[in-house]
């Protein structure tokens, strides 16, 4: 049977929590696929979306998060959930402001960011109660 929801967990509950680490890990790697192709026009072509040399630190740092997202990482998801604000405000400074349709999509995926991070919670708090099961029928 399915946890009530509450305002905190923002109606996920265990049954859903991993649609929704799925979901962070897929926008993680759309994010990643931006900006990589904005680093390659960057290179071959000139400046865009206010990328240079540090979009490929970023790039690494995104890769790395991502992958944490992937594995249930409580850590990298919440990093992930903080750093993309983040990242929009110093966009938003570089290139004096940030068009309303990416920052409606940067919404979407920092929402995506969000519930994934709670959900890794949620994952953990299960695996724990599975854990302490196990210990306590060791000891029976």
């Amino acid at each position: 049977m399915a946890e009530s929801n509450n305002f905190l967990t923002l109606g996920i509950n265990k049954e859903n929590a991993y649609y929704n680490i799925r979901m962070a890990f897929i926008v993680g790697v759309i994010v990643l696929a931006i900006t990589l192709i904005g680093l390659i026009v960057t290179i071959f072509y000139k400046p865009v979306l206010g990328l240079n040399a540090w979009g490929f630190v970023d790039l690494i740092v995104l890769a790395i998060l991502t992958y944490g997202i992937y594995r249930e990482s409580r850590v990298a998801a919440v990093i992930m959930a903080v750093l993309w604000p983040i990242e929009k405000i110093v966009q938003s400074g570089v290139l004096g402001g940030i068009p309303p349709a990416s920052l409606a999509i940067a919404v979407l995926f920092e929402i995506a960011f969000i519930r994934g991070a709670i959900a890794t919670f949620l994952i953990e708090k299960k695996k724990g109660h599975r854990k302490q099961a196990r210990f306590k029928q060791n000891l029976s």
